[in-house]
């Protein structure tokens, strides 16, 4: 419980201290030098790792809030990254944790744009197995499909902006759709021979995910 309230008061310190555009680590020096030295550790801390859900998520709302820190400090980066990206986050045993950790880590990467280049490919490679389709018999994925969505969003977002040249992202881009294409087809032909009602909706909820997700 201390550890949950000490994160709390961190990530409302914002309201105490309002700013412009969440630009807490720059103008007053004193005040951007205190909260530094706490962003700085919370994030070096291991508090990400505390086995509590409740501790878990205000770990990644915080960072989230006071994403302009790794501006500052970008060598933090990887780490926190890799606790959205393990079993503290997307891969959590929490659904709730799992499915707010979706949507913060999309936010998480969009703010900090061209500061996710050298970490792209790895970010693919670690998200590519939540990204499969539920398949049509009620069986669900590790996401659902609404944060599914954050997740195929966040992949087209960092493909889009990286630096690489246009083959590359062309590539990339191929790479994370060309499995939900092939997945299409399958339940389009699945979906022209049902005769039962039920599994004819059933696929046609699945097929509808696969165009919102390649949209």
């Amino acid at each position: 419980m201390e550890v949950e309230v000490a994160v709390r008061l961190l990530y409302m310190l914002a309201e105490a201290l309002p700013v412009s555009h969440g630009a807490h680590f720059s103008g007053d020096v004193s005040k951007a030098s205190a909260l530094q030295d706490m962003m700085r550790t919370l994030v070096t801390s291991g508090v990400s790792s505390y086995q509590h859900t409740s501790v878990t998520l205000e770990f990644f709302e915080t960072v989230v809030r006071y994403e302009k820190f790794f501006t500052v400090e970008p060598q933090h980066i990887p780490s926190v990254l890799m606790a959205f990206l393990d079993h503290r986050g997307l891969w959590h045993s929490s659904p709730k944790v799992r499915s707010r950790t979706a949507y913060l880590f999309s936010r998480f990467v969009k703010s900090l744009n061209k500061q996710m280049n050298p970490f792209i490919e790895e970010i693919l490679n670690r998200i590519q197995d939540l990204l499969a389709l539920s398949p049509p018999n009620g069986y669900q994925s590790l996401l659902s499909s609404d944060d599914q969505l954050f997740i195929y969003e966040t992949a087209g977002a960092l493909i889009v902006n990286s630096d690489y040249p246009a083959e590359h992202k062309q590539a990339l881009m191929k790479d994370l759709l060309t499995p939900l294409m092939e997945r299409f087809k399958v339940l389009l032909e699945k979906l022209m021979m049902a005769e039962d009602e039920e599994r004819q909706a059933s696929l046609a909820d699945s097929l509808n995910h696969a165009v919102g997700f390649a949209r």
